[in-house]
């Protein structure tokens, strides 16, 4: 059956995950050269390779018991003794949960080619019809309501039968817990009206191929896209 999803300049079909919105969100003339030319590779930086350590040690820790790195601060040892305990509780534990699904809403391996959506939930847990979302934060604490929603709608599809969810983010530097809780019956259709209004959007670009840039901060030396008419130099 042929793929009816929009390709980008490589042949690659439309997928989309919380980065990929956000990314359009902030700039469609950005996301265009990140991920439909491909124009623009992506780069670690030194906070980023601290977010993968920090990730890879804590799903370590809770799948395998590994010690976190000496390095760490104490306290966040302690996150980790209460997933655990919860675990021993009722509580279905869940660690570095990979989520894909193809168009048809069908669960599908995170590199398959028919994957048209995406998302990583760092640690769940569940019990009877609630779902606990958590998600590790390295960096200043700006919670997006967007990855709230995004994570309740992957966790949502996966298990038909959640009907609440409290879904956080763990500032692991502040030691401070945010986050929203929701209801399927009271939430979930605002979440996939406002996920269909973003993906329309999305895919009428890739058809186009029009990506208007969006001025903003980001764009004084930020941006890679320094073809932008936007682009500065950063000071």
């Amino acid at each position: 059956m042929t793929d009816p999803r929009p390709k980008n300049a490589n042949g690659k079909p439309f997928s989309w995950s919380y980065s990929a919105i956000n990314d359009f969100d902030t700039c469609p003339y950005q996301y265009a050269a990140k991920r439909f030319y491909e124009s623009v590779k992506f780069e670690h930086t030194e906070a980023t390779l601290w977010g993968d350590r920090v990730h890879k040690a804590k799903e370590n820790r809770l799948k395998h018991g590994t010690p976190l790195p000496a390095d760490f601060p104490k306290e966040w040892e302690r996150y980790c003794e209460v997933f655990e305990k919860r675990a021993t509780q009722g509580m279905k534990l869940v660690v570095e949960d990979e989520i894909a699904f193809d168009m048809d809403g069908n669960l599908t391996s995170w590199f398959s080619k028919q994957a048209w959506a995406r998302n990583k939930v760092d640690v769940l847990l569940l019990r009877d019809d609630t779902a606990y979302i958590y998600d590790w934060k390295t960096g200043k604490v700006r919670e997006s309501l967007l990855q709230l929603q995004l994570s309740v709608w992957f966790i949502g599809q996966k298990y038909p039968h959640i009907q609440n969810f409290v879904s956080k983010f763990i500032w692991l530097n502040s030691l401070t817990v945010t986050g929203q809780d929701f209801t399927r019956a009271e939430h979930m259709q605002g979440i996939e009206d406002m996920l269909h209004e973003k993906l329309k959007r999305m895919t009428t670009a890739w058809r186009t191929k029009v990506f208007q840039p969006k001025e903003s901060g980001l764009c004084r030396g930020w941006c890679p896209v320094e073809e932008c008419r936007f682009w500065k130099e950063k000071r």
